[in-house]
C-alpha cells in the first residue's frame, strides 16, 4: 500500500488514498503488530466507511480456494457477517472467500456500480453453488461472462480453470438483458 501511494504521488496524484486490510472484514480493525501508520489508515477507511464511502468499480481477482468456517473462531467472526452463510435458509459451515467476496462488492458499491472479477468456474457452474449463482441474479445485472483459457494462470503455477464476471450493481427494477459470454481460445 505505501509503494502504491508513493507511486501515485509520483505520477502527480497526492490525494488517492490507497489502503491495506482485510477486505472480508465488514468493519476494517487496526491489527495490534500493525505499525502506527498502518493503524492510522485502518482507521481512516473504516470511519470514510462508515461515512457512506462507496465505489463505482471494483476490479479485482479474489483468491479461489481459501475456506472460511465457522468451526474456527477467528474465521467465524469474519463468516457470521454475511448473509451467504444462512442464504436460502440453509445454515452452511463454511463459504468459500470468493464468494464472500461476491458480497461484499454489492455492499461496496454504489447503486450501479461495476463489478469485474476473475471467479473460479466451479461458482459458476457447479452444483454445490447454485446459490451463489442465484445470490448474483437478484443482486446484480450480468454483462458479460469471460471464459478464460485453462492456461491463463499457468505462469502463477495454478491450473485453475476461471472467467471474468462483469456485474453492475442492480437497481430496484431493473430486467436482466442478454449477457454478453464469449470463451478465450488463446493467452
Amino acid at each position: 500500500a505505501r509503494i502504491a501511494r508513493l507511486n501515485m504521488y509520483l505520477h502527480g496524484d497526492g490525494g488517492s488514498c490507497v489502503y491495506m486490510t482485510d477486505a472480508l472484514r465488514p468493519q476494517p480493525e487496526p491489527s495490534p503488530i500493525d505499525d502506527s501508520e498502518l493503524q492510522a489508515d485502518t482507521k481512516e477507511l473504516r470511519k470514510k466507511l462508515d461515512n457512506g464511502l462507496r465505489f463505482d468499480v471494483v476490479l479485482t481477482n479474489p483468491p479461489f480456494s481459501k475456506v472460511y468456517r465457522v468451526r474456527n473462531p477467528e474465521e467465524k467472526e469474519i463468516v457470521d457477517h454475511y448473509e451467504l452463510l444462512t442464504y436460502e435458509g440453509e445454515k452452511r459451515k463454511s463459504l468459500r472467500a470468493s464468494t464472500m467476496f461476491i458480497e461484499r462488492y454489492w455492499n461496496l458499491l454504489k447503486p450501479g456500480g461495476r463489478l469485474l472479477m476473475v471467479i473460479g468456474d466451479e461458482v459458476l457452474g457447479g452444483g454445490a453453488f447454485s446459490f451463489v449463482r442465484k445470490f448474483i441474479r437478484e443482486r446484480f445485472i450480468i454483462r458479460a461472462i469471460i471464459s478464460l483459457h485453462g492456461d491463463a494462470f499457468h505462469q502463477m503455477g495454478s491450473r485453475a480453470k476461471a472467467s471474468i464476471l462483469y456485474l453492475v450493481k442492480r437497481g430496484s427494477a431493473e430486467e436482466q438483458p442478454a449477457v454478453f459470454v464469449w470463451e478465450s481460445c488463446h493467452v
